[in-house]
């Protein structure tokens, strides 16, 4: 009888040696296939929101084929936001984006290419600054002074003070902004290399009649001067 038990435990032992390996594996396998679901799944995700945008060029790209820089497109996740040093254009994490405002660092807004409102105060009148912002798009190959108006646009200065033009070159060629009147040089920025800034101030008068043009380009990146009294 004794003999008969050891063999019905020898038999059962050697069951779940054989068994117990059998289900880990199965187990492995069951894991390992829900790991790759998960993957897949995330994967096919990913995907999904990479269609629902399309393939975006970045800002800089962008802005090269005249896209206004307010309708910039940022991948998903990302959102537009406005350098404070310059006020170009970037597409940061979603995540970042309150971290950057509240350091002073970016905004979500670029400001009007006339950024400061006319003072009605005299005393204040004695103080005011016009402040423009000026970019440069290159479009199949040709140059332009771009701002949130439009190409080559008709710049508004306030006389007897103070108005400062601000440029941004994202392109890979040298610029510089010069302000002329009947082909005389009145005012120019240094020489605006590739992605770098520059900057030109004038105080004109309601009598002068003033024009702006690129050096390098004066052909194609060209347009008016209005001047108005504050």
């Amino acid at each position: 009888m004794k003999n008969y038990h050891k063999s019905i435990f020898f038999v059962f032992t050697l069951s779940v040696l054989i068994i117990t390996p059998n289900l880990l594996a199965n187990a492995m396998e069951m894991t390992n296939s829900k790991m790759m679901d998960t993957e897949l799944t995330n994967t096919s995700i990913d995907n999904m929101k990479d269609n629902m945008m399309g393939h975006l060029d970045s800002p800089r790209k962008q802005m090269k084929m005249g896209v206004d820089v307010h309708k910039i497109q940022c991948k998903f996740g990302h959102e537009l936001v406005f350098k404070s040093t310059n006020w170009s254009p970037s597409c940061v994490k979603s995540s970042s984006v309150d971290n950057l405002i509240n350091r002073g660092w970016a905004s979500t807004h670029a400001p009007d290419h006339n950024t400061s409102k006319m003072p009605t105060n005299a005393k204040l009148m004695a103080n005011a600054t016009n402040t423009i912002f000026m970019n440069v798009v290159e479009i199949d190959g040709v140059y332009r002074w771009y701002n949130d108006q439009a190409l080559n646009p008709t710049l508004t200065l306030w006389a007897n003070v103070e108005n400062t033009i601000q440029i941004h070159n994202p392109t890979n060629e040298k610029h510089e902004f010069v302000i002329g009147s009947q082909s005389t040089e009145i005012a120019a920025s240094e020489d605006i290399l590739s992605d770098d800034n520059g900057n030109v101030t004038i105080k004109p008068n309601m009598e002068d009649t003033l024009e702006y043009h690129c050096k390098y380009h004066p052909d194609t990146m060209n347009g008016q001067i209005e001047i108005i009294s504050p």
